[in-house]
């Protein structure tokens, strides 16, 4: 398990897989500046998601300077936050889950049934 100290990403639908990963993904650094989780505020990054969509549209894991120079909408954007925040995480969140439920979904269901007295499993197709 790495540097996530408590389980805020809860909130988010995050597991604490889903966490690790990201943070395995873009090595433990802000996603924008790319400052090691370790040298910023707090010695952690932070979850960033689009006021738009709601809580459960994460981007990614920033900084906290990142986190709020988004907020401000006032602000050009740079190249490296435009392309962060046309990439974000919760797509590909979605895609792997929805992959994840499809390949559940068409493995064959098991029921025990009795034959002559004896359990044996059976597949059912659906």
């Amino acid at each position: 398990m790495t540097e996530h100290r408590t389980c805020q990403h809860v909130a988010y639908r995050l597991t604490c897989e889903d966490v690790d990963l990201r943070l395995e993904q873009n090595g433990g650094r802000c996603e924008i500046c790319g400052v090691p989780s370790e040298s910023t505020y707090k010695g952690m990054l932070y979850i960033d998601h689009d006021y738009k969509y709601g809580y459960y549209a994460v981007r990614g894991l920033l900084c906290n300077a990142c986190n709020l120079r988004l907020d401000d909408d006032t602000l050009e954007r740079t190249e490296k936050e435009v392309r962060y925040l046309s990439d974000p995480w919760w797509l590909d969140l979605l895609k792997r889950r929805h992959a994840e439920n499809v390949a559940a979904a068409r493995r064959p269901q098991r029921r025990f049934v009795h034959v002559l007295g004896v359990e044996r499993a059976a597949h059912l197709q659906a």
